[in-house]
């Protein structure tokens, strides 16, 4: 292989490195999710045997979500064609659906702090149907806005981006404190744009760069096409918009108030060499399906957190050996705006030895004895509500020797690794 060769390939080998390097440096230590979830389960004992073992587990599980909601100047600005009301019952129910939940957008906003609301509707042309106005009074006139304004049969959307210069153009003329909240709710009901004189991307890059956040919410049909320019996007599910009203009043809440969690469910998928020891659970049973266990949690969280307790036993006729506890240990994350995580533990091992010989385990107890305990810090920025993370950092402590284990959470997706061998497969070098 000649010189040139050999030097191609050592700069492609630094390169690598030095774009691995990055990605390890660049990536957080630990990811941080809206209301800042926490789960721990600890087990003991880790020696058991094959006829009598019986493992208890605990786990503590704990969360934040921000409280209070932001003041906001908005505007709802609403398609207004035919698409918003097509013809017969499919399309009274529609247009009712959209009336309700846009009320429902503006009945979660916080009017009593300083929160001002408008209204503009589009279609062909541009109609600022109601002004930024704040209070009571205000809310109250932006109901009975969305409430009475009547439907069209034009078919054009092209407006829009009109519509998006004029809220921008009316929010930034508006006089209000540094931290208010500049926010447009864009009520996409699919009608083409064909004919704009405004191309819909630039004003929403406008409204950007004017400190406005731009919110989307599609119907059925049209979900998508305004991604590109949406901070935050939701959608109907439903073909005569039954959900609108629920998803609306939820997007306004994750808006100024930060995501807010609907429920918790935290799953124990236990490996089949043990099972559940029914009535050991505390404070409540669990859901059972084969070898699974699960339990829904409802917010709030009481200050020390929800603690579950409960016993694992060695099926009768299960073998020796050393097996992880469950096959799967995780905690599912059901947000209001629809939005859904999931975290795992990784699961402690377990020696089931022989009846009366111990020493069957008498090496995997040797692995028992913990490290040192070493600090980590979480250096990862939260997302909008979630509580920032400290510049103290963290412990995990290991488990006693021989007792129990404690096992963090991780997030179910795992960062992919460079692998230089295939990496240099897919280059060919000519002699």
């Amino acid at each position: 292989m000649s010189t040139l060769r050999w030097g191609w390939i050592l700069v492609l080998i630094v390169v690598v490195g030095l774009v691995a390097a990055a990605a390890v440096a660049a990536r957080p230590q630990q990811l941080v999710y809206p209301c800042n979830p926490r789960f721990n389960r600890t087990a003991g004992p880790r020696i058991v045997s094959v006829d009598s073992g019986v493992v208890d587990v605990r786990v503590d599980v704990n969360y934040q979500c921000a409280t209070g909601k932001r003041r906001a100047d908005f505007f709802l600005l609403v398609e207004n064609t035919v698409n918003t009301q097509p013809e017969g019952r499919r399309g009274r129910q529609l247009v009712a659906n959209i009336r309700e939940g846009l009320t429902a957008f503006v009945q979660n906003m916080d009017y009593s702090n300083g929160t001002r609301g408008g209204m503009i509707l589009y279609n062909s042309n541009v109609l600022v149907n109601s002004e930024l106005q704040g209070g009571e009074g205000g809310k109250r006139a932006l109901i009975a806005a969305i409430g009475r304004f009547g439907t069209t049969p034009n078919p054009s959307a092209r407006a829009l981006g009109g519509a998006i210069d004029k809220a921008t153009e009316l929010l930034s003329a508006a006089e209000a404190p540094t931290d208010t909240m500049k926010l447009i709710l864009i009520l996409d009901t699919g009608a083409p744009f064909t004919g704009a004189e405004r191309d819909v991307n630039a004003a929403c890059r406008d409204a950007r760069s004017a400190g406005v956040t731009i919110a989307v919410f599609a119907l059925e049909d049209p979900a998508g096409r305004l991604s590109s320019c949406a901070d935050v996007e939701r959608s109907s599910q439903r073909d005569n918009g039954e959900d609108i009203p629920d998803r609306l009043g939820a997007m306004a809440d994750s808006l100024v108030g930060g995501e807010q969690l609907e429920k918790l469910r935290l799953t124990d998928g236990l490996h089949e060499r043990f099972e559940y020891v029914v009535g050991s659970a505390s404070p409540k049973a669990p859901e059972r399906f084969l070898n699974e266990i699960a339990w829904d949690i409802l917010p709030p969280a009481p200050p020390e957190g929800h603690v579950f307790t409960y016993k694992v036993r060695v099926k009768r006729g299960a073998e020796p050996g050393i097996v992880p506890l469950a096959r799967e240990f995780s905690l599912g994350l059901y947000y209001k705006s629809g939005d859904f995580f999931e975290l795992r533990q990784p699961s402690p091992l377990i020696c089931i030895h022989p009846p009366n010989d111990p020493a069957f385990c008498d090496e995997f107890a040797g692995t028992l004895t913990p490290p040192a305990p070493t600090a980590t810090v979480t250096a990862t920025a939260p997302p909008t509500g979630s509580p920032a993370p400290t510049d103290e950092p963290s412990v995990t402590p290991s488990p006693e020797p021989g007792a129990t284990a404690t096992t963090p959470a991780t997030p179910a997706d795992k960062a992919q690794r460079l692998h230089l061998p295939c990496l240099l497969a897919n280059y060919a070098f000519e002699g």
